[in-house]
């Protein structure tokens, strides 16, 4: 039997490579996608939602199926999923130009539509959106640096948490994520702070504390609950970092790097899908050919 030389092996030895290294990581399909907010469902579905043309996607378990749903949001900054209600909640910008800013923007799954659209008070702008266990949303008003809250059955999102620190020492907030027992986080990109806040039994929030970290976070991007008192946060350096907080104290550790301009952050299943922006700024000058999800898996706890 006789073999052909080498340099024609060589390409397919080099896909064999490149299909190792890209081994669990999403790839979405188009030139224009520029994924930016990310969530997931308990079965490992993702939803993706691009900040350059508002299209969003829906990524079965696996990633073996990728279809763009018949919808378009403007740009999308951030996702949440609510399982129970099949609403995926979104940080998206204006349909129009009369406005700007960005909307937060409730899409019916079921039917593929978007059911509402919330204008913030005092020409807010959507940032991030969470969800807590009771089913309560939180909203970061990103222009104001407040935080927003919209309880099931009322009418819109209101002003629940105003940054009052006039020194800012904490920076402006730009990301928010539940805790799970009672309380949220709020990030700053600007000064890569990291504070809590404690849900109080009237319901009004406790004042921010600051988490004292022993450095100070890249330009964060995104931030997602990993487990109980560990969080992921995407820095601009293209690293994917978990916080580690004990008290009023956080340790920031490596999880992974070389991810161009991260975005978005969903945990589901034991693991991590960052979405790779690809936007103008750091880490841009070797981009990959693809857009894409680059998962991570999370060691067990």
């Amino acid at each position: 039997m006789r073999f052909p030389p080498f340099h024609f092996l060589l390409p397919l030895l080099l896909s064999v490579s490149m299909s190792s290294v890209l081994a669990g990581d999403v790839l979405l399909p188009g030139e224009r996608v520029y994924p930016s907010g990310v969530a997931s469902a308990r079965d490992g579905t993702l939803y993706v939602g691009s900040v350059r043309d508002g299209a969003v996607w829906r990524v079965t378990a696996g990633g073996n199926n990728v279809e763009q749903l018949p919808l378009t949001l403007g740009e999308v900054r951030s996702l949440a999923l609510d399982e129970r209600t099949q609403t995926l909640w979104a940080c998206a910008g204006f349909a129009g130009t009369e406005h700007a800013g960005a909307l937060l923007k409730a899409v019916d799954l079921r039917g593929g539509k978007v059911r509402s659209e919330y204008v913030l008070p005092d020409q807010g702008h959507c940032s991030d959106v969470t969800i807590g266990r009771d089913g309560t949303l939180y909203v970061v008003d990103g222009a104001n640096s407040a935080l927003l809250r919209m309880k099931k059955g009322e009418a819109a999102p209101s002003l629940w948490l105003a940054n009052d620190d006039l020194s800012r020492a904490q920076g402006n907030w730009s990301s928010v994520c539940t805790d799970n027992v009672g309380g949220l986080f709020l990030l700053s990109r600007d000064r890569g702070a990291l504070s809590r806040i404690t849900v109080r039994w009237d319901g009004s929030a406790s004042k921010p504390v600051a988490i004292k970290l022993d450095r100070p976070l890249d330009q964060p991007q995104a931030m997602r609950l990993m487990a109980k008192r560990k969080l992921l946060v995407s820095e601009a350096n293209g690293e994917l970092t978990r916080v580690d907080v004990l008290g009023e104290t956080g340790r920031i550790v490596q999880m992974a790097s070389g991810i161009v301009v991260p975005g978005g952050i969903t945990v589901v299943n034991g693991s991590a899908y960052v979405a790779e922006t690809q936007a103008p700024g750091r880490n841009t000058a070797d981009r990959p050919r693809s857009f894409r999800l680059v998962k991570v898996d999370l060691p067990p706890l």
